[in-house]
This record gives C-alpha cells, sequence and structure tokens, in this order.
C-alpha cells in the first residue's frame, strides 16, 4: 500500500513538472530574407522559435515564440523597436481589466511603414505576431 501511495505521488510530480514546460505550440518555420532588411532585422526576438507563416504574407508577416511572460516579450519587442527608429502611436498597455499576462498590442510608425506587434500567452511563454505595411 505504501508503494502505491509512493508511486501516486511521484506519477503527480512528474505530470506537474512536465505540465510546467514552457514549448511553443506554433509549427516551426523559417524568416523570409525580407527580416534583415535594417528596419526590420532589430525586430526579430534573439532565442526565439521562429514560427511558420504563410508563404505569401512571409515579406511584411513573421511570428515569434519566446519562454518568457508576455510582459517580458512586449516590454522587449516595443524596445527592439522604438530603439531602431519606429515610433509608437497606440498600444493597449493601460487596460484597467488586466494584468502583465493580458494580450498587448502596439503600433509604429517610421520612415519604411507602420508596424503592429502583437503579443499574447501561449504555451507557457509568449507569442509575437510582427506585422510590417510598407509605405505605399
Amino acid at each position: 500500500m505504501f508503494r502505491i501511495a509512493q508511486l501516486m505521488i511521484l506519477s503527480v510530480l512528474f505530470a506537474a513538472a512536465l505540465g510546467g514546460c514552457k514549448k511553443a505550440t506554433c509549427k516551426e518555420g523559417k524568416l523570409d530574407p525580407a527580416w534583415t532588411a535594417p528596419h526590420l532585422a532589430p525586430l526579430v526576438p534573439k532565442e526565439a522559435t521562429i514560427c511558420e507563416v504563410p508563404s505569401a504574407e512571409a515579406t511584411t508577416h513573421a511570428t515569434f515564440w519566446r519562454p518568457v511572460r508576455v510582459h517580458r516579450a512586449n516590454m522587449d519587442s516595443v524596445d527592439g523597436a522604438q530603439d531602431n527608429g519606429w515610433t509608437r502611436t497606440g498600444d493597449n498597455w493601460y487596460s484597467t481589466t488586466g494584468d502583465y499576462d493580458t494580450p498587448k498590442w502596439s503600433e509604429f510608425k517610421g520612415p519604411e511603414g507602420a508596424l503592429r506587434v502583437d503579443v499574447r500567452e501561449d504555451g507557457g511563454g509568449a507569442r509575437i505576431d510582427v506585422k510590417f505595411t510598407p509605405k505605399s
């Protein structure tokens, strides 16, 4: 009986440990070469999983996953944009109904066009969607 109780406790601990793992839920993909351009390259987070996006959107849309909380991913994304010439024009940071892990979005403008960054919780980490609209 004692051994059965030990096995049950170990099973619960093992399941909890696996459930706490942070793992990207997206299919891994490759970044389109357009994202190496000087105005877009700083927006690619370091140590991120690159998620697959439809090939028709790949030059203007990139999705990443990082094993960090929404707040950290959001702050890093905004800093990366603002430190590289993008001016923030809007966001939803100050909602009275959320917390640090509530999905966040920020919009920017720059000499090359407009940018929107959406960050939300995903798989114990953060999914970051970056959409670039070139200046027409």
